[in-house]
């Protein structure tokens, strides 16, 4: 591998690394939220009062669904960029 490709990939690894981290951030917050708040940090361009509501508990297994995938997408990314990083490209 030439310096610029090995330059290129630490690179793209420390973005993999930033989208992992990112990522797993958002899906700690929303497991860790109801479904008015885990909505609200989602969508957050939409106003967070117009998401106020009392939901289905079956909405909130699907938001928590979506937070432990955004939690673990984002944990394979990070442990993956590491371990490309570190040169195993196993």
């Amino acid at each position: 591998m030439t310096q610029t490709q090995s330059t290129a990939l630490k690179i793209a690894t420390v973005l993999w690394v930033i989208w992992g981290l990112v990522h797993a951030f958002a899906g700690i917050i929303v497991l860790t939220s109801d479904a008015s708040s885990g909505f609200a940090a989602i969508a957050d361009a939409i106003d967070a009062e117009a998401l106020k509501a009392e939901y289905h508990a079956a909405v909130g297994g699907i938001l928590n669904q979506h937070g432990w995938n955004l939690l673990w997408f984002g944990v394979a990314t990070i442990i993956g960029g590491l371990l490309i990083w570190r040169g195993n490209m196993t």
